[in-house]
């Protein structure tokens, strides 16, 4: 699996099939009955699709966030937002 470096990444079989089956929604809407959760979604995000965030966005007590950034925030503007927007949820 290639990385943003270039470099290949060697991943299993095994890590393949568990990310095609893993749906993150439901755990994350156990975890915001306990607590109030903030979902960050970098605009220039390289790495993670889009295919989840409209059903996070529908969850109570989550507070979703799109924000300029690539997945690691390696801008240093864009990574001070999202330290900022991380102190100010807490």
């Amino acid at each position: 699996m290639p990385r943003s470096t270039g470099e290949l990444q060697k991943v299993g079989s095994g890590f393949l099939k568990d990310l095609r089956e893993f749906d993150p929604i439901e755990p994350v809407k156990k975890l915001a009955q306990q607590s109030e959760v903030i979902v960050f979604k970098p605009l220039q995000d390289e790495v993670v699709g889009n295919e989840y965030f409209e059903e996070y966005k529908k969850i109570s007590r989550l507070q979703y966030v799109e924000i300029d950034g690539d997945h690691s925030f390696k801008n240093p503007e864009d990574r001070m937002q999202v330290i900022k927007l991380i102190k100010d949820f807490l």
